[in-house]
């Protein structure tokens, strides 16, 4: 069983990894300062989000369930 969920706890780190590099292509798409604050200012990313959500769902969608697996695997294997 531990097998499994360390299975999931590195499918989800990967998960979240491809989001955050999905999520920063998609800022910077939209504009070169975008993808610069989504870079290097905190929180930034959730406000991308807010204005731009048809560009963000899908990214963020990834990355949510991504850190639920996450968080999941790392309570049963932690």
């Amino acid at each position: 069983m531990s097998a499994l969920f360390t299975l999931v706890l590195i499918l989800s780190v990967i998960a979240m990894i491809f989001s955050v590099i999905w999520y920063a292509f998609e800022a910077f798409s939209e504009s070169i300062l975008w993808g610069l604050a989504y870079l290097f200012l905190p929180f930034v990313g959730l406000l991308f989000a807010i204005f731009h959500w048809d560009r963000a769902r899908s990214p963020f969608l990834l990355w949510i369930a991504g850190f639920i697996g996450y968080v999941i695997s790392l309570g049963v294997v932690g």
